[in-house]
């Protein structure tokens, strides 16, 4: 057999593996049914007919930091305000990262008096809370990440900690 061929045979089954052993990865086999669309500029995705272009970096921030890297690209945190919404980004998290690893990242919302809000100015009128989330630990949470501790569900985290994240912008 070419070694290419069996290059390509053992990196999908190594990344099956990997997959398939990450821990509270239900509804992996969704991110099949999502379809990106390349946006005007290099890097930066879009999901069916949305005209919202999304780019994850693998570079962590602090979330202050994170939202000024979006800025300065026009762009703000991504909001998420359904469960389409939820599946583009998780899709934007698993094939963006190196070795498809899962890794908290984070997103526009954080807390604002008794609530949250969304860096962009949109409604907070969706979320994936894990159970007994938020919590505000030690009244030091105030910024909300995605993928904690199961794929695809949200934390109140510690804004200073240092995480991937998804920027977000219309096309």
């Amino acid at each position: 057999m070419h070694p290419a061929v069996v290059t390509a045979v053992l990196l999908l089954v190594g990344t099956t593996i990997t997959v398939a052993d990450q821990e509270g990865d239900e509804g992996i086999e969704d991110l099949c049914s999502v379809t990106p669309v390349l946006c005007k500029e290099c890097h930066w995705v879009a999901f069916g007919r949305s005209s919202v272009c999304m780019r994850y970096f693998e570079t962590p921030k602090t979330f202050r930091d994170a939202q000024a890297h979006c800025h300065s690209l026009q762009s703000e945190l991504v909001s998420i305000h359904n469960d389409q919404d939820m599946l583009n980004v998780k899709y934007m998290s698993y094939y963006f990262t190196s070795g498809f690893e899962r890794r908290a990242y984070w997103i526009g919302g954080k807390r604002s008096g008794g609530g949250f809000i969304y860096t962009d100015g949109t409604r907070f009128n969706y979320n994936k809370w894990l159970p007994n989330q938020p919590d505000n630990y030690r009244g030091q949470e105030g910024c909300v990440e995605s993928n904690a501790l199961k794929w695809g569900m949200w934390n109140d985290a510690n804004c200073s900690l240092k995480k991937d994240f998804v920027c977000a912008k219309r096309q």
